[in-house]
């Protein structure tokens, strides 16, 4: 006899089948979906994850790069505008 409740061990039993269902990339089940059915829930869930943050990485990283740049980029033409007597202008980094 499991010293564990009959509740527990069918909640165990219905997760397992949940993340090691075969599904499409997008999380489907077979029955809902027209995709590829190759790879199991678990799997589906952990690429979703990291490819979102990696995406966020890459855009935080590029945002900052942009923004570093344009200010390097507004020094220099700040400086080589005062030595030719011209009046300083304002570049303005854009966020795409």
């Amino acid at each position: 006899m499991s010293a564990l409740p009959d509740w527990v061990e069918e909640m165990v039993v219905r997760a397992e089948a949940y993340i090691t269902q075969t599904v499409d990339s997008d999380g489907r089940p077979q029955h809902q979906g027209y995709g590829q059915f190759s790879q199991p829930r678990i799997v589906q869930m952990v690429d979703k994850y990291l490819g979102n943050h990696i995406n966020e990485a890459i855009k935080k990283a590029l945002g900052n790069a942009h923004t570093e740049l344009a200010s390097q980029i507004q020094t220099v033409v700040d400086r080589a505008l005062k030595e030719w007597g011209g009046k300083p202008v304002k570049i303005v980094a854009h966020k795409s």
